[in-house]
């Protein structure tokens, strides 16, 4: 990734040559500069807003429900106090199954809800048809948007396409960074499962059974920053169900659950828990409204023994001042007008976007169907990001399927009766 300056219509990928150094004043370069230059007046970020819903289930098949929606035990949601536990992550093991999902698929998954919900999404007082939004994406593009100007390690790459006056913007990663993921180290690999381990001992699961990440519930959010207005679908843990209602407009009544190795003591690994681990949960439930999370210590043999209600308007006061929310929000803010910018030069393009360290270059794609594509070093991508069903659909009546409407109650009363009653096993 390196120094490679992007430029207009390259296409080229990745430069092997590590050693060049961005222009700065080639405005495909952006630069990222110091936090405390993103400091001054924020742009309002109004609550999000849930305007629709889906599920997937453990064979990652889509379902327009709510039959993925599940609820924290009431005797795990913490007040003002922490409360002791005996969780055992490792129970289980051998019945544990693999995620299949990808980045890719999330998205397609939001396109497909759109599709279904296109008439009630249609900006009215546009003169032709087009949705009422300016950015469509995964949480994760805007997520690691906010977090750079703290997260200084984290390189990312966001693609972006223009259609009908809205920005689609998805995270990709090449054949050999998704190599390098699959490749982790075991501790790496077992904390993942640790973590879907909690959320199942959260909402009420059996831990004797095995952990299914490929099941998910996740809320379709619209919300402004400022100027933009921005539609994502992040996958939600659970909801308190003594403040959950059917109609529910907002995710307040939802609780994200974490699983976190208890903090060591060590001065240098406390500030960066505070730097980088609480700025990421701060700026996930910023993004869906979610007004707190349960934290789960464990240790490293995967016993968690204590549980924490933390307020998400909190985390900027526990991070002592190592990062400031009115950074985040303002950085995102400028990368944002600057990625509509360059997107509406060039319309019809697609639009690459790399984060390494202190730039963010542009660049733009050949289209798949030429005879360059190939030459990119990102063979096996679809540069035109919206796939044909998509295109050929939108802003066509949709086919409804009554029968997911008519059974749509009764699969939430019947996920709210199998919440157990405070001190039940």
């Amino acid at each position: 990734m390196g120094g490679r300056r992007g430029g207009r219509g390259s296409g080229r990928g990745y430069s092997s040559d590590s050693t060049s150094i961005p222009d700065p004043e080639d405005d495909n370069v952006f630069r990222v500069r110091w936090p405390q230059e993103y400091l001054g007046p924020t742009p309002l970020m109004e609550q999000p807003q849930v305007v629709g819903y889906y599920s997937v289930d453990e064979d990652r098949d889509f379902g327009h429900d709510r039959s993925m929606l599940k609820f924290v035990e009431p005797e795990y949601l913490p007040q003002d106090e922490e409360i002791e536990v005996r969780m055992d992550l490792n129970k289980g093991w051998d019945k544990n199954k693999k995620y299949s999902g990808n980045s890719e698929d999330t998205f397609r998954n939001l396109l497909r809800w759109i599709l279904s919900n296109q008439d009630r999404l249609l900006d009215q007082e546009a003169s032709s048809p087009r949705l009422e939004v300016d950015f469509i994406g995964v949480r994760r593009c805007f997520s690691s948007m906010m977090r750079t100007p703290y997260n200084t390690k984290e390189k990312w790459r966001v693609l972006a396409k223009a259609f009908r006056g809205t920005i689609y913007v998805i995270h990709y990663r090449n054949e050999e960074e998704m190599l390098d993921e699959k490749n982790q180290p075991s501790i790496v690999e077992k904390a993942s499962v640790w973590g879907h381990k909690f959320e199942q001992y959260m909402t009420g699961g059996d831990p004797d059974s095995g952990v299914c990440p490929n099941e998910e519930f996740r809320c379709v959010l619209q919300t402004k920053l400022g100027n933009f207005s921005l539609m994502y679908a992040p996958e939600v843990d659970g909801a308190d169900p003594e403040l959950f209602e059917d109609d529910f407009r907002d995710l307040r009544a939802f609780v994200t659950v974490k699983c976190c190795r208890q903090v060591d003591p060590e001065p240098r690994r406390v500030e960066n828990f505070r730097k980088f681990k609480l700025n990421q949960w701060w700026v996930e439930n910023k993004l869906s409204g979610i007004p707190r999370l349960v934290v789960g210590y464990r240790n490293d043999d995967g016993m968690v023994h204590t549980l924490e209600n933390v307020p998400t308007d909190d985390i900027p006061n526990m991070a002592r001042e190592l990062w400031q929310p009115e950074v985040c929000l303002n950085f995102m803010s400028t990368v944002l007008g600057y990625i509509k910018r360059k997107v509406e030069e060039e319309p019809a393009a697609v639009h690459q976007f790399e984060r390494d360290f202190k730039t963010i270059c542009h660049s733009t794609l050949p289209d798949i169907s030429t005879s360059t594509a190939g030459a990119s070093g990102l063979t096996g991508l679809h540069f035109n990001i919206l796939p044909p069903w998509y295109l050929d659909q939108i802003f066509t009546p949709p086919e409804t399927d009554e029968a997911d409407e008519a059974d749509e109650a009764d699969e939430v009363d019947e996920a709210k009766d199998n919440v157990p009653a405070e001190g039940d096993d």
